[in-house]
């Protein structure tokens, strides 16, 4: 297994150069459409393989029997071996909950790689689910017969009369696991199984696999997914369920040959790092019974068309409001503690909140850093006429939150936005 952070130094992956070149253009290709992004792949072609340097992402690759693991640049060099624990965290606060099962077993469980967790963790649940029955519901079924099972399908009569008039239509409701759900725990107990590199793991998994053959190995499509319900007496299988959408929406292309083996799971980190931001402040605002809203539409003009704004974060207090952008920037050397955190905005950041302001008239405007440097003195006074009158940098740092103790952690973000709204 290899580590390597985002951003960081790029790691050497030993093998045929050109095909492990093209296995990364083919991901890249998918990865980048799927997280948004341009670049999530700095390749190098060397002559006894390729070094790859992660852009913007962290997660879990696997090339040639080779994982590598990407840790998220916010991370200190000291903190970079509690990673797993650090982002299941944040996506079990931000994202579901149950990834709070993935970070307590952090400590618990001996294992090697971030999908290990996940699998785990994914095997769990599913098995005690299991325990109680198969997640079956009724299913219509259409059949061609000699003789009517079920209920004949009227509409259908005349035309099979046409074409076998010894034979009818005919459909039933039967028990099935063939379902939306049980498609869906089926394809992700056999993804996890191909992911993980704990062997025990992947034995569990493919034998509760077995369990759930009688659904479609087919998996149900985002849409599908999107309109999932799982029925009261299923609730057992709701966590699991979780852990598998969440699989079915962030890996990656598999590429299985004999020759190469490529698959993984990806998250962007600007995503991870801009939900974690909306997650505390929905839950400050929540406390203090304000009205948060992220990315609001927020007309600049609508003269001779619109020209529409989505600021990442608007806080509506009965002092003022706030309005911020989350910025996954982490550009100081990490190395020198003195030089952490970012001491003035850069000036590209401060236009798209400065435009989003002035069409809200919001008096009050700041950019949200993973670090905010303790030179930092603002906020900075905007000169000339018209609201934003001041613009503020917000320290909400993701390395030091633990999901156990979210009020703690929250408690600090809450004086400083006390503190700008307030005046």
């Amino acid at each position: 297994m290899v580590l390597v952070q985002e951003y960081g130094d790029p790691v050497q992956i030993r093998g045929n150069p050109s095909q492990l070149a093209e296995a990364f253009d083919y991901a890249e290709e998918h990865w980048a459409a799927r997280l948004g992004t341009s670049d999530v792949f700095d390749v190098t072609v060397i002559p006894n393989g390729v070094e790859i340097r992660p852009l913007g992402v962290t997660g879990q690759v696997t090339v040639a029997g080779d994982s590598i693991e990407i840790v998220p640049k916010y991370l200190f060099p000291e903190e970079v071996d509690n990673w797993h624990g650090s982002v299941a965290d944040i996506l079990a606060f931000s994202q579901t909950e149950s990834f709070d099962l993935v970070s307590s077993a952090t400590g618990e469980r001996d294992v090697s790689t971030f999908v290990d967790l996940l699998a785990g963790a994914f095997a769990d649940q599913l098995r005690d689910g299991l325990r109680h029955g198969l997640p079956t519901e009724y299913v219509r079924r259409k059949e061609t017969a000699g003789a009517v099972r079920g209920r004949l399908v009227i509409e259908d009569l005349y035309p099979q009369v046409l074409k076998d008039p010894t034979k009818v239509v005919s459909e039933s409701d039967e028990l099935s696991v063939d379902t939306i759900l049980g498609r869906v725990l089926r394809w992700a107990a056999n993804e996890y199984a191909h992911l993980t590199t704990d062997p025990s793991v992947r034995s569990r998994l493919l034998e509760l696999e077995t369990r759930l053959s009688e659904a479609s190995k087919q998996p149900p499509s985002l849409a599908q997914l999107d309109r999932l319900f799982i029925p009261p007496q299923y609730r057992r299988f709701e966590r699991a369920v979780e852990l598998a959408i969440w699989l079915r929406r962030n890996e990656g292309p598999s590429l299985r040959s004999d020759e190469l083996d490529l698959q993984g799971v990806l998250i962007s980190t600007h995503d991870l790092y801009q939900d974690f931001v909306d997650a505390c402040l929905s839950y400050i605002s929540r406390d203090e019974d304000w009205k948060f809203t992220s990315e609001p539409p927020t007309h600049v003009s609508t003269t001779p068309s619109n020209l529409t704004a989505y600021p990442d974060h608007v806080l509506q207090t009965s002092q003022g409001d706030l309005l911020l952008d989350s910025k996954y920037v982490v550009s100081a050397d990490w190395d020198q503690p003195d030089n952490r955190g970012e001491k003035r905005p850069d000036l590209s950041e401060v236009y798209q909140v400065m435009a989003a302001g002035r069409a809200r008239e919001i008096e009050d405007v700041g950019l949200v850093y993973p670090s905010v440097s303790d030179q930092y003195t603002g906020p900075w006074s905007i000169q000339g006429a018209g609201n934003p009158l001041r613009i503020h940098l917000v320290e909400i740092d993701p390395s030091s939150f633990k999901f156990r103790n979210i009020e703690r952690f929250t408690e600090s973000i809450q004086t400083e936005i006390h503190s700008i709204v307030h005046g």
